[in-house]
């Protein structure tokens, strides 16, 4: 099946922010970080209005307010300056996604991407995530397709190339529709 999907659009600085949430909100270590920071702001409020008050109590304080200020860091402001920081993220994206590759132009910059270098995908009504490698990933937003089927297709793409398994139920009817003749490989690929 040779389809070829040709998108192009320009990044918004909310969007960016949306996508590093949702790609940083799917990976344990994050998870753990969270997890961390509330089981040790539960146990300090425990023990600072417990008769056993005192110095664990402040410092199991003290730890939660110091990952609030990472949590605010990791999920605010670098994503601000991640954004600011990339000139690329000004211009106007040029990608093709065929059976062979993905090809992404800027004004700046151009790229011949082979589909093993993407490990997972995140999707939700607003883009596509496609991840790589450690906290990192491209976005492509929903609002880049021109039509039902050309999305379709681009799902398609992702399903045989990257993974078989992610969510598309918020996919439009004609979008959904398409893939319902879509079936997985029966055996995996080759990735040595």
């Amino acid at each position: 099946m040779s389809s070829m999907v040709s998108l192009h659009f320009r990044y918004t600085e909310e969007e960016f922010i949306a996508a590093t949430r949702l790609y940083l909100l799917r990976t344990p270590r994050t998870l753990a970080r969270l997890g961390l920071f509330s089981g040790m702001f539960t146990l300090g409020f425990y023990w600072l209005f417990s008769l056993t008050a005192g110095m664990p109590a402040a410092f199991l304080l003290i730890l939660p307010i110091i990952m609030f200020a990472l949590c605010y860091s990791t999920f605010y402001a670098m994503p601000r300056k991640a954004y600011a920081r990339d000139p690329r993220n000004k211009e106007e994206f040029f990608w093709q996604f065929s059976e062979a590759g993905i090809t992404q132009k800027t004004s700046l910059s151009e790229a011949s991407i082979r589909w093993e270098l993407f490990t997972k995908v995140l999707a939700n009504r607003q883009f596509y995530v496609l991840g790589y490698g450690k906290n990192m990933f491209t976005m492509i937003p929903r609002r880049a397709f021109a039509t039902p089927a050309q999305e379709a297709a681009f799902v398609a793409l992702l399903r045989r190339k990257i993974t078989p398994d992610f969510n598309t139920n918020f996919l439009p009817a004609a979008a959904a529709g398409a893939l319902d003749n879509y079936k997985p490989p029966t055996t995996p690929p080759d990735w040595r």
